[in-house]
Parts: structure tokens; sequence; C-alpha cells
């Protein structure tokens, strides 16, 4: 089946790979850049989220760039890219009429990162997105 899909690329000067990782994992309003909370207070999981890691573990993603930067004397001022972040966003339509999933999308987007990083650490994380809600969103974010 061919899907219909569009691919957005951003990179990142943030040294705090932290920042991505919370990115991944929790609800955001994009409008102001912030994590959604609870009424107590608590980040929100994404739903349907779908994680992992391609050299690395993806909940020790941080913690492994900081590592491997320092052992290759890799982004160590602020104006270096520390990460770039692949979004690749299906049409609605892939769901209803093409019997796309979250777990499909993930798939799709584990062979893309695989593809065409390899070598590199890599977060690939889908979800549903909040826009809309059948419209599974995949991210890869690559150090």
């Amino acid at each position: 089946m061919d899907y219909m899909a569009i691919l957005k690329h951003t990179s990142s000067k943030n040294v705090n790979y932290t920042d991505v990782i919370q990115y991944l994992i929790f609800k955001y309003d994009e409008s102001i850049n912030k994590p959604l909370l609870d009424d107590f207070g608590n980040l929100q999981m994404r739903d349907q989220l779908y994680i992992d890691g391609i050299n690395c573990d993806p909940m020790t993603f941080d913690l492994e760039c900081k590592q491997l930067n320092a052992q290759y004397h890799k982004n160590q001022t602020n104006k270096e890219v520390k990460t770039h972040q692949y979004i690749i966003s299906f049409d609605p339509k892939d769901v209803t009429e093409g019997n796309l999933t979250g777990e499909k999308a993930h798939e799709l987007g584990l062979e893309f990162a695989r593809k065409n990083f390899p070598g590199h650490q890599i977060l690939v994380a889908t979800h549903l997105s909040l826009i809309h809600i059948s419209e599974p969103t995949r991210h890869a974010q690559i150090s």
C-alpha cells in the first residue's frame, strides 16, 4: 500500500537532549510550545505512543548523546546543530481508506530512519496527532 505523507525537517542547537525526550513522550500545546499538564500539574503522556531507539536506548538518549559528544569532541559550542528532527505526517485518508495504523506508521518511520541515517543515534516516536485524531504522526530525532 502506498501512503501520502508530508516530510518536515527541523534542526536544533539546544544542548538539552532531555527536552527531545520530553517533547516526544508528552503532549504539547504546539501554539505556545509548552507541555500540557493535567489538573494536578503533571505532564500528560501522548496517546498511543510508540517509541524505539536505533543505536541508543530511548530512555537514555540524552545521556548517550552527551557521552558520545564528549568522546568525539562534537557539539561543543552553542553554534553547532545538536539534533535534526524529521516529522512525517500522513493524510487522514491513509487511516480511513488505507488502513494505516499507528503501529504501521511506526514501522515505516523505523524503515525511513534506518535507510537514511545509518550509524546515528535515532529516536523514532509515533503518536496520534492532537489536531487530527486519526492522523498518525511519526518523529525521528537524530543526533
